[in-house]
């Protein structure tokens, strides 16, 4: 049927109707970010040193992604607000990762943010190559 200035017209040779459209499946449940679990030894008095590790390196991903945190941003973006341990062993990391030179420390008390430099893990390509000259080298004035 077409709708033509008003008035209810039948075309001839309608077309038929269409189909009715498949179903959708559900989308799959979304993965929870590392932050969203909550591991048990949030809760622990003690942590082993695999879960200090672990911690450790996601501190460094978190680093690598934002560029620079404090300690209550790395606190949030770790799920380590309610922990009481957290201050201090964020502190204990951020004193290791500025030792192995990968971190470079600004500001003083709340105001300290912590400043991602990287690592060079991998060699400069086209970096000078250092050659010894020997004595009867022309060259070696």
């Amino acid at each position: 049927m077409l709708l033509d200035g008003g008035l209810l017209i039948e075309a001839e040779g309608a077309q038929p109707e269409a189909p009715a459209p498949k179903p959708v499946a559900p989308p799959p449940a979304p993965v929870p970010f590392e932050k969203d679990i909550i591991p048990d030894f949030k809760n622990k008095l003690r942590r082993s040193k695999g879960e200090l590790l672990a911690l450790k390196n996601q501190l460094i991903k978190t680093l690598q992604l934002q560029g620079a945190l404090s300690s209550f941003q790395a606190q949030e973006e770790l799920g380590l607000k309610s922990c009481d341990w957290a201050p201090a062993t964020l502190r204990r990391f951020f004193s290791e990762l500025e030792d192995e030179g990968v971190i470079l420390k600004q500001g003083q008390k709340r105001g300290t943010r912590y400043v991602w430099k990287g690592m060079s893990s991998q060699p400069v390509h086209g970096s000078p190559r250092l050659v010894k000259r020997g004595d009867d080298d022309p060259a070696g004035n």
